[in-house]
């Protein structure tokens, strides 16, 4: 369910995900993350707002919509 029920927004798991996810990875891991069309912006703004990565950016479909979200942890995480 909790894969199915975003929350209000849709992006509940993505809130959860983005303060937590660099304790788990090395210096500069990488996280990627499907996202639902159009929702590139709310997401990359989670992780850019938390301080822990860098490099956030959203890549699209061939239909040119809003599919994957990559980042990667700062260089002092971890």
């Amino acid at each position: 369910r909790g894969a199915l029920d975003g929350g209000a927004d849709g992006l509940d798991l993505y809130r959860r995900i983005a303060p937590q996810a660099h304790a788990y990875l090395a210096r500069r891991g990488a996280v990627a993350l499907e996202i639902g069309a159009g929702r590139g912006k709310e997401v990359s703004r989670l992780f850019s707002d938390t301080g822990y990565y860098t490099d956030v950016r959203v890549v699209q479909d061939y239909a040119g919509r809003d599919r994957v979200m990559v980042t990667r942890t700062q260089a002092n995480s971890a």
